[in-house]
Order: structure tokens, then C-alpha cells, then sequence
């Protein structure tokens, strides 16, 4: 039998390799030859890819319809604990033109006459909602200091009511103290039973104020109310 030389075999394994080394650079591979999350960043050349490589993925509209939520505000208000809503010196304001702001300072004022009475009062009156839920008020803390000479504060009063659409007033409820005041202090006003404000109702706080002589001074401080679920 005749055998085959070393180099016949060497040859024809060449032309092997060179005939399908030929063929398989000529098979095109795509994206659909590439099965899903087979290829990670290692196996793209840096700088290999620019922005016309990377398709755009679109969300159509109507996809997007629907899938949010309703939020209802109302849930980060439990239902039981007690809440409290400060505001600053700055909500007061003055009903009596004798009696305005000393150099625009919030929360302080002076008389412009010899002898009279004025009011401040705070404005606007507040909407007692949280999250729009109702809630009662319980109590009514007010800062003073109306230790200056020659002025007094004579009448303190809590009021809450519910406005309608043509401006009547109703569900009036008042906490009044007519004492006169000589005061640096924060004074504390409960309700014996809350008050439930709901819809369109208000809280108002008014200080009446009498004087004695031109520049008598009056300093208003803030206001917390204490409020829980209705």
C-alpha cells in the first residue's frame, strides 16, 4: 500500500484551514445571531460604538396612561396624635390706623394718638385642614409683651367660624378672655370641648389693645395651635 508523505498531508490540511478560514470570514454576524445579555462591556472595544450604533428606546404614550398612582394626601395624617401649626409674628396685622408698625418690624407696633383703643388681628384667618382632612382644635397658644407704659392689652378672643360662598359667617364658636393684660408671657387658651373645623372653616385670633399716650409700644410674638384628627 502506498502511504501518504508528511508533506502531501501538511498541504491538504493547509487548503482545509485556507478554504474555511475564507468561508467564515464571510458569514455576516448581527444582532440576531447574539442571544440577550450574552454580551457584557468587555466584549465591546472602547470607543467602538458611537450615538447611531445605540437605537433609541421610545415608550409610546398610551403605555404610559394609567400607571400612576392616585396619591390621597391624607395618608401621611394618621388618625390619632396631637398636631401642631405655629405662624410667625408677621401674620399679625393692625385694624386701627393709631396704631401701626414700628419701622415695618413684625410684631412690633406703636400708638400715633394720645388715648384710644385698636385691635390687631391675625390675617388671613387660617383654614384648619391638614391634607384636607377635618380636624378640631384644642387649644390656642398666643405670645405677647405688652409691658411697655401707658398701654394694656384689654380683651383676647378666639374665634372659629365657616364662611360660605357669599361671605356669612356661621358655626361660630368663642373663647374670650376681657382681663387686661400687663404681660411678657405666652399664654395658653383650651377649648373645654374641641371645636370640629371642617370644609371652609377659620380660626381667628383678634387682641384688643387700649393706650394713654403717643408712641406706646406693643410686641406680638407667634401663635401655635393644637389640633388633632376630627
Amino acid at each position: 500500500m502506498r502511504r501518504t508523505a508528511y508533506a502531501n498531508v501538511v498541504a491538504t490540511l493547509a487548503l482545509i484551514v485556507a478554504v474555511g478560514g475564507t468561508s467564515y470570514a464571510a458569514v455576516k454576524i448581527t444582532g440576531k445571531d447574539v442571544k440577550n445579555g450574552s454580551l457584557s462591556g468587555k466584549d465591546v472595544k472602547d470607543a467602538s460604538l458611537t450615538g447611531k450604533d445605540l437605537k433609541k428606546q421610545s415608550v409610546p404614550l398610551d403605555r404610559l396612561s394609567g400607571t400612576l398612582p392616585t396619591v390621597d394626601p391624607g395618608q401621611f395624617v394618621p388618625s390619632t396624635g396631637l398636631y401642631t401649626v405655629s405662624v410667625g409674628p408677621n401674620a399679625w396685622q393692625s385694624l386701627t390706623s393709631g396704631l401701626v408698625r414700628i419701622n415695618d418690624t413684625f410684631g412690633g407696633w406703636k400708638s400715633t394718638t394720645a388715648i384710644n383703643a385698636g385691635t390687631v388681628m391675625l390675617d388671613p384667618a387660617l383654614p384648619m385642614t391638614i391634607a384636607g382632612k377635618p380636624m378640631r382644635l384644642r387649644a390656642v397658644t398666643i405670645c405677647w409683651d405688652d409691658t411697655a407704659p401707658n398701654l394694656a392689652i384689654t380683651d383676647v378672643v378666639v374665634s372659629t367660624y365657616r364662611e360660605d360662598a357669599n361671605a356669612n359667617f356661621t358655626d361660630i364658636n368663642e373663647l374670650e378672655d376681657s382681663s387686661d393684660q400687663n404681660s411678657k408671657t405666652c399664654r395658653r387658651y383650651a377649648f373645654t370641648t374641641p371645636v370640629t373645623l371642617a370644609g371652609n372653616s377659620r380660626v381667628n385670633l383678634k387682641l384688643s389693645v387700649g393706650w394713654t399716650a403717643v408712641d406706646a409700644q406693643l410686641r406680638t410674638g407667634g401663635v401655635t395651635f393644637e389640633l388633632d384628627r376630627a
